[in-house]
């Protein structure tokens, strides 16, 4: 009898525990860096994701907390996210569309030419690679200047970039200008605002904000940040 009494008594248990995805406070931000930015507390040493019900992905939990970026896509999506590596009992959070920046095509014109010189008919700026040209999807990067710059495409438009890479600041601010002026944006300005990135009062640095086309017109929304010495330049919408 006592026996029963245990089993019947651990059924509730079972299903709790079978029934919890050990994660909670989820959030979505859109508005900070170049990808989506999922957070959340847990417990669990891992946190597994499916997003758009593609194959299922892990990050590590530091501290109770977790960091899942998403590339941003043209219509809402959904992720799932557990503590369960089956994703079991996992919780469903919906991510918002985001505007694409431009269309790949576009910034692979205005990009390249940048540096053409029709009297000479020579180019002396920066140029993709040609295993670029026809891309339509996924997360490409490629080395320029020493720095690497990364794109996130989403059916032939471009959804976001980064520059990244280290010091010195005035060369990494220079090719953040070559992105600049690929989107066709103000490409001065936002040289200066990865020259603000520059550290002399501390180990980390932020700057955040839209590009200013005119004056009562803005472009793209662009976050940079230099964590000891590491440089980071985000373009977005």
């Amino acid at each position: 009898m006592k026996k029963r009494w245990l089993l019947l008594a651990l059924i509730p248990l079972a299903f709790t525990l079978s029934g919890c995805s050990h994660i909670s406070k989820v959030k979505v931000d859109k508005n900070s860096a170049a990808t989506v930015t999922v957070t959340g507390k847990s417990h669990k040493d891992k946190v597994f994701y499916s997003y758009d019900n593609k194959k299922t992905q892990s990050v590590n939990v530091v501290e109770n907390e977790f960091e899942i970026n998403l590339p941003r896509k043209l219509t809402n999506k959904s992720v799932k996210v557990s503590g369960n590596k089956n994703l079991a009992s996992a919780k469903i959070v919906s991510v918002p569309k985001s505007s694409a920046l431009c269309s790949w095509s576009e910034f692979i014109s205005d990009f390249n030419e940048q540096g053409y010189i029709p009297a000479t008919k020579t180019n002396n700026g920066p140029q993709l690679p040609k295993s670029f040209l026809h891309l339509e999807n996924g997360v490409h990067s490629t080395n320029i200047n020493g720095y690497k710059v990364t794109f996130w495409l989403n059916n032939g438009k471009l959804m976001a970039t980064r520059v990244t890479g280290y010091y010195p600041i005035k060369k990494f601010s220079k090719v953040v200008s070559y992105v600049a002026s690929g989107l066709d944006t103000n490409f001065d300005q936002a040289e200066d605002k990865a020259n603000h990135l520059k550290v002399s009062d501390g180990p980390i640095k932020s700057v955040k904000g839209k590009i200013q086309e005119e004056p009562d017109v803005y472009g793209p929304h662009y976050s940079g940040y230099n964590v000891y010495g590491k440089l980071t330049f985000d373009f977005y919408k």
